[in-house]
């Protein structure tokens, strides 16, 4: 059962990391190997949600429409 891997704190199943932030985290063995195949920067969970949100926030303002102003 693939769940099983997930909620098992067995560990050989995860690697330490030193994220740019100064955590040091848990991460899953197989999504750490993934993203260093990948070339893809390793961080933790509050690094990596910074940055989607910030990505987002650039998204957004690309593309956005600009509000007129009622009064033109």
């Amino acid at each position: 059962m693939q769940y099983a891997m997930l909620f098992d704190d067995n560990a050989s199943n995860f690697t330490k990391i030193y994220c740019s932030c100064g955590r040091i985290v848990n991460i899953d063995r197989k999504s750490c190997s993934v993203k260093r195949k990948l070339h893809k920067t390793i961080e933790c969970a509050v690094c990596r949600n910074l940055r989607i949100g910030r990505e987002l926030d650039l998204l957004d303002e690309h593309y956005s429409v600009p509000e007129q102003s009622v009064y033109d």
